[in-house]
């Protein structure tokens, strides 16, 4: 079963960066670079949530979720660089992990 899973989530991602270079006359029309300007940070939310919710057991656990978002929309709000925005969630997530299951 784990394998199937995997392999569907392989097709996913695969899809999602394959679709929009296949399709880029019809993305042209409807003004592609802002399709594809959103799409990549919906994708990024989409696995942050899937990832977060799924990983959620006790409370311990959830505290590093919430301090990474806060600290990813604090980068973003200030810096509008979402690459800088995730690294800080990123690290911020980890540092809490450590702090909460020491």
């Amino acid at each position: 079963m784990k394998i199937l899973a995997l392999f569907i989530i392989a097709v996913g991602t695969y899809l999602m960066r394959f679709l929009p270079l296949r399709c880029r006359e019809l993305f042209r029309k409807l003004e592609g670079s802002k399709f594809l300007e959103y799409s990549s940070t919906a994708i990024i939310a989409a696995l942050f949530v899937g990832a977060f919710t799924s990983s959620v057991e006790t409370r311990a656990d959830f505290l590093p979720g919430v301090f990474s978002i806060v600290a990813a929309y604090v980068m973003w709000r200030f810096l509008k660089n979402l690459g800088i925005s995730v690294l800080s969630g990123v690290a911020v997530h980890y540092l809490v992990s450590l702090l909460v299951h020491l």
